[in-house]
């Protein structure tokens, strides 16, 4: 089996930047994002039977702290960052994102300490439709604006706690949470998306009971077992 991994943060700039030699500053609704989707497709139709991308919604990461010049998002249009539907930053990332794009220092480990309203108001400044910040041990924060029509939510936005696991590592908890996040807004389809959320959640949080990352992550009926 081969599979085909594709760098989407530099399809993204590929697409997003090529089309403005051509579109004369009118940016097309999700035009970076089609032309990545193209990609994939292109790659499908000629043969490839496995394709991941991987897509950074933010450059900044705890490596500009330790090396001077490292890569950053200096340069970076907001309109790109809109073409995004969803993002799931964590409180660093969403301090990061906050400061490059809104302009707004933060630190980020009070973010978990600001009333809601404060956080929602901070990610609408983003322009992204839905922002579902990851708090840790404390669980997320959801925000959706209008473009979403909250995603069938009753709230435009609000919490979801941790459930209360044995925690020993950490490690990979973002990522179980964003993996099974995208999985569940398929399999919950046409529900409310809070229940897609609870469910990413406690994955995330069951994921922390086990040293290692791939091997522990949950499966669907695992998650669906423990917290029945």
């Amino acid at each position: 089996m081969i599979v085909h991994l594709i760098d989407g943060t530099y399809e993204l700039f590929r697409h997003f930047y090529g089309l403005r030699r051509f579109n004369k500053g009118e940016d097309r609704p999700f035009g970076a994002v089609v032309g990545v989707i193209h990609t994939v497709l292109q790659m499908i139709e000629t043969g490839a039977t496995h394709v991941g991308v991987a897509t950074d919604h933010i450059i900044e990461s705890f490596r500009n702290r330790i090396w001077s010049g490292y890569k950053t998002g200096d340069g970076i249009d907001p309109a790109l960052l809109a073409q995004c539907d969803l993002i799931t930053p964590n409180e660093t990332e969403f301090a990061l994102l906050v400061e490059r794009f809104v302009g707004k220092r933060l630190q980020a480990a009070t973010l978990v300490e600001r009333p809601n309203t404060e956080l929602h108001a901070l990610s609408r400044e983003l322009g992204v439709a839905t922002v579902v910040i990851t708090l840790g041990a404390e669980g997320c924060f959801v925000s959706h604006d209008e473009r979403s029509n909250k995603r069938r939510d009753a709230k435009a936005f609000y919490r979801v706690m941790a459930e209360k696991v044995s925690a020993v590592d950490s490690t990979g908890a973002g990522d179980a949470f964003s993996g099974t996040l995208a999985a569940a807004m398929l399999r919950f389809r046409g529900r409310p998306f809070i229940e897609a959320v609870v469910h990413a959640n406690r994955a995330a949080a069951m994921s922390t009971e086990i040293v290692g990352t791939a091997p522990a992550m949950p499966r669907f009926d695992d998650v669906v077992a423990r917290f029945a």
